[in-house]
């Protein structure tokens, strides 16, 4: 059996003409290649990078209503996948990731308070996006900050939802609040 190759030790011999090749085909390849290159190389581009979560959250919202917020999607797995691809393409963004993250976790909240209860594995899945929303706090607190007024409106909006979600919600919130705040109420 032929021992793979990793790309790194592939890479390492090409000349900086050839490297710059395989990274313009790259980037021809596909969009999100294309806007990862271009964050990597334009760190401090602001604007293009919030360019790059509108566009995000688009997909996003998208993926929850379908073309027409009439009509109810629900491709979850879909989004979910578009919160991981962005989130590796903004890796040094943190801020951004935590907005694509709690930015999904609002949707859903949207989306049930709009059309009733859903069921349990939407919930879940929600749910534990929120999770993963609260463990990026955790280990960028400067961020929490950033994000208290929406969780603040999240917190009220949760309210009275089924399936033990208006709990869940409300309890991970508070939990959040009190690990960075000295005094507050919701």
């Amino acid at each position: 059996m032929k021992r793979q190759i990793s790309v790194r030790t592939l890479i390492s011999d090409l000349e900086p003409e050839a490297l710059r090749e395989v990274i313009i085909a790259l980037s021809n390849y596909s969009k999100k290649n294309e806007q990862f290159i271009k964050l990597f190389v334009q760190r401090s581009d602001e604007a293009y990078s919030k360019t790059v979560v509108d566009e995000a959250k688009n997909k996003i919202r998208l993926h929850f209503y379908g073309k027409s917020e009439f009509d109810l999607k629900l491709d979850l797995k879909s989004a979910r996948k578009e919160v991981s691809d962005y989130s590796k393409m903004l890796k040094k963004y943190p801020r951004y990731i935590a907005d694509l993250k709690l930015y999904y976790v609002e949707v859903g909240n949207e989306v049930t308070k709009e059309f009733g209860d859903i069921d349990e594995r939407f919930y879940d899945s929600v749910e534990s996006m929120f999770i993963a929303f609260c463990k990026y706090i955790r280990e960028h607190p400067q961020l929490y900050a950033v994000f208290r007024d929406r969780l603040k409106k999240l917190y009220i909006e949760s309210q009275n939802i089924g399936w033990g979600y208006s709990d869940f919600m409300s309890d991970t919130i508070r939990e959040l609040q009190r690990l960075f705040e000295i005094d507050g109420d919701m």
